[in-house]
């Protein structure tokens, strides 16, 4: 049973908390018109901006384009985490929305593709690391320096795979801690069973990077 309104009570809560803006993941529901009837009366509440969740393999549930596109009426859900890594489904989705209607790429490899469909920038993993270089991306982009953007891309293109050869984040966690940060150590169940391998991987993606453009800050 969906805690429907346990979670509608705490929505109503939520502007005294000072939030900015909120993440909301979608109800794992069959029925489209059903997640429509309560996620626009949900949504309603906080007087806060909300982005949507869509990472169908961490939901096992994809939020349609023209689920999106309907949601998006709402005044304050101004964007979407579209992390499908279906170009074609965020292309419908900026189609049906609205100009101002805010789609982030969920996936670090994709962003530059996603932003020649419409999207505006990326929820990041890779931006633990190399957050200076993805604006530079997105920028250069966004400016119509697009080989720059696209040479940008392609430098990073192996951290961003190899922060996925295992579950997130196991591999960022393993990045930082060689980059000298104290990050701690990924809960159970999440455990890496290679990794002196992994270890090796990201030694040898950032020592690549690092040979091809003295720039990044490695």
């Amino acid at each position: 049973m969906t805690p429907y309104l346990p979670l509608l009570r705490l929505f109503q809560l939520l502007p005294a908390i000072r939030l900015e803006i909120v993440d909301i993941l979608h109800p794992k529901l069959g029925l489209a018109i059903l997640l429509l009837y309560r996620t626009r009366r949900l949504y309603r509440c906080p007087d806060l901006p909300i982005v949507l969740y869509n990472v169908p393999s961490r939901t096992s549930q994809n939020l349609l384009p023209e689920t999106v596109a309907r949601l998006a009426e709402i005044d304050n859900i101004v964007g979407i985490k579209e992390a499908t890594g279906n170009l074609d489904q965020a292309s419908e989705i900026s189609r049906l929305t609205p100009r101002e209607f805010q789609i982030y790429s969920g996936d670090d490899s994709l962003t530059l593709p996603m932003l020649a469909v419409g999207a505006k920038g990326v929820v990041s993993v890779a931006s633990h690391l190399v957050g200076v270089q993805l604006q530079q991306m997105i920028g250069a982009f966004e400016t119509g320096k697009v080989q720059s953007a696209t040479s940008i891309h392609l430098q990073l293109f192996p951290l961003f795979k190899a922060l996925f050869i295992t579950a997130n984040p196991i591999a960022i966690k393993m990045a930082l801690k060689l980059k000298g940060w104290d990050v701690g150590s990924t809960r159970l169940p999440l455990q890496c069973e290679e990794e002196d391998k992994l270890i090796n991987t990201l030694e040898k993606v950032l020592q690549d990077i690092n040979a091809k453009n003295k720039d990044l800050d490695y």
